[in-house]
């Protein structure tokens, strides 16, 4: 059962430390407000889950499912999300600092919401190697000496994004061209560094962007 205020949230299956039992399973549950910093989430079923607030820092959420899930104002500082399934997931506000979101699929964001990504969502720091993001609008959103090696910001906008000293190294825009889709300062960047192809064909396998 959840409560409220911050303080410690624990059901059977979500704990900090080793799994017992296997994956934790919560679809659809309420988790706001939880505190599971440091908790062992691998290969959870958290699609749908209600997880506003909840403090999931330094939590290791690696190839976990979080498809529909609402994580907005959540806390995933330092958090392992290493391909976890984010698509449709509401992360206005959510903070990843320092995070590790290796070939996580994220966007394809509930289209009821107006700006699923609203300010101050943050990747600062964070590394999205390989990370998809799939029809997007990143404005706002801070991405700050972020990896973004490899990425696939499939049909994403970011004009208006924080890439400020950020690592584009081989990341990939798809069906947008540059001098539509950004401003002339962020045109100027990639340019720089080379790195920013603007018709990338499609990788060869991408994640899902359902969980079964």
């Amino acid at each position: 059962m959840a409560r409220h205020g911050r303080v410690a949230t624990r059901t059977s299956g979500v704990r900090p430390g080793a799994q017992a039992g296997g994956p934790a399973n919560h679809p659809n549950e309420s988790l706001i407000d939880a505190d599971l910093a440091g908790a062992d989430l691998r290969k959870a079923n958290l699609n749908g889950a209600d997880l506003r607030r909840a403090n999931l820092a330094g939590a290791d959420l690696s190839l976990a499912y979080l498809v529909g899930a609402d994580l907005r104002g959540a806390d995933l500082d330092g958090a392992k999300l290493d391909g976890a399934y984010l698509s449709g997931a509401k992360i206005g506000s959510a903070t990843f600092r320092g995070a590790s979101l290796r070939e996580a699929m994220l966007g394809d964001a509930d289209p009821s919401l107006e700006h699923p990504f609203d300010p101050p969502t943050t990747f600062e720091e964070a590394d999205l190697e390989g990370a998809v993001f799939r029809a997007v609008d990143l404005n706002g959103v801070v991405f700050r000496r972020a990896n973004l090696t490899n990425a696939y910001l499939y049909e994403a906008r970011v004009v208006g994004a924080d890439l400020r000293e950020a690592n584009l190294a081989g990341a990939k825009l798809k069906r947008h061209s540059l001098d539509r889709n950004v401003t002339p300062e962020l045109t100027a960047q990639f340019a720089a560094t080379a790195a920013l192809s603007p018709a990338s064909p499609e990788p060869d396998q991408l994640p899902p962007s359902d969980a079964d």
